[in-house]
């Protein structure tokens, strides 16, 4: 099996976190950028809450126009409390949801890493060996051709 092969099937399963990391982050990004716009909308509620007047000097129904505004201000900001807190809870299931998926792309890749480790000291020992029965080939050849001159020049 060429080494291309060797991990192919845990390279897929790589693949299919990454898609999975992927779209899991996307999907916070999403919610997160929606809980910023619910929390915006409360602030701006809550402004609008902030500087209607307290006092109003005119007829009895500019009073009940002014309370019922401001009631109507205080509904909308019940609402979007509501809002926020839901989102938030949203965030935070997307985040889980986005860790655990991270997680496991980082077990999957981390075990290609190790992987492809043992497989470059195995590669690593057998070119030393390799190397060493070289050498060792050459250190005989050189010996016999030295052997064989002395026994050569003592006849």
């Amino acid at each position: 099996m060429s080494e291309k092969d060797i991990d192919r099937g845990l390279k897929a399963v790589a693949r299919v976190r990454s898609a999975r990391e992927k779209a899991a982050r996307q999907k916070l990004q999403i919610v997160n950028a929606e809980l910023r716009r619910r929390q915006d909308y409360l602030d701006h509620l809550n402004g609008q809450l902030a500087d209607a007047p307290v006092a109003i000097n005119g007829t009895v129904d500019d009073l009940h126009a002014a309370h019922a505004h401001i009631d109507f201000i205080r509904t909308g900001i019940g609402y979007a409390a509501g809002e926020v807190q839901l989102g938030r809870e949203l965030v935070e299931i997307a985040r889980t949801e986005w860790e655990g998926h991270n997680q496991e792309l980082s077990a999957v890749e981390h075990l290609l890493a190790k992987r492809a480790e043992r497989r470059r000291k195995e590669r690593d020992r057998r070119d030393a060996r390799d190397l060493d029965d070289i050498a060792s080939q050459r250190w005989l050849r050189s010996t016999s051709a030295e052997l064989v001159a002395i026994e050569g020049g003592a006849l």
